[in-house]
């Protein structure tokens, strides 16, 4: 199903520490994501990764079209937390003019 999702850039990282996993998500924003609801899907497969949570999960969260969005980094020990963090993903808009992948991994 990932491999459907054109211009998505989603990493998984998962850890083996007491402290729990780490979830690293990048997200593209750029126009291309408008083209057959392609945010949407990267939305519903974000929620869908993070039902998994545990509590003492770590997500890094950013956003990239021409420009990077700051690192926003949540702590998931209750639901309350992962549906703030869900409200986060909900308010992601795929409104970039272009795409900048030097500016991702910099």
């Amino acid at each position: 199903m990932l491999n459907k999702l054109l211009s998505l850039w989603l990493l998984w990282v998962l850890t083996s520490c007491d402290r729990g996993k780490d979830y690293l998500i990048i997200v593209d924003t750029s126009a291309s994501m408008i083209a057959g609801q392609q945010i949407d899907k990267v939305k519903s497969s974000i929620k869908k990764i993070l039902l998994s949570y545990s509590k003492g999960d770590r997500v890094f969260f950013y956003t990239f079209n021409e420009k990077t969005s700051a690192e926003k980094a949540y702590l998931l020990n209750s639901n309350a937390d992962l549906n703030g963090l869900f409200d986060e993903v909900d308010a992601i808009k795929a409104n970039g003019k272009w795409t900048n992948l030097v500016g991702v991994v910099n």
